[in-house]
């Protein structure tokens, strides 16, 4: 995320199939193709494009199963994902849940 943005902005539009989403780091906005209409790929681009914004590179499928493949459609997120993001943000307290 550039520094001094607080947000990121999640956008739904009509895109080529082969082009699933796209997270632009200069103006933190997930790109996601509209287009998708089955629930499982849908979430898994979407967390995918969110695992960019927080700073996850692409990891080649020769190297092991991950939610950031390129082109992933199935693997939702792994151990070795949540590693990936802990090494760089930090761990999230365990605890009871927020209250709503």
């Amino acid at each position: 995320m550039p520094a001094g943005t607080d947000s990121i902005q999640l956008r739904f539009e009509p895109a080529a199939l082969a082009f699933h989403g796209l997270y632009d780091d200069e103006t933190s906005v997930v790109y996601i193709n509209s287009d998708i209409e089955a629930l499982a790929p849908l979430s898994v681009v979407i967390a995918h494009e969110l695992g960019h914004s927080f700073g996850l590179p692409h990891v080649p499928s020769n190297e092991r199963r991950s939610l950031m493949n390129p082109g992933n459609l199935i693997t939702p997120p792994t151990d070795a994902d949540q590693a990936a993001v802990a090494a760089l943000w930090g761990t999230c307290a365990q605890g009871a849940p927020a209250a709503r």
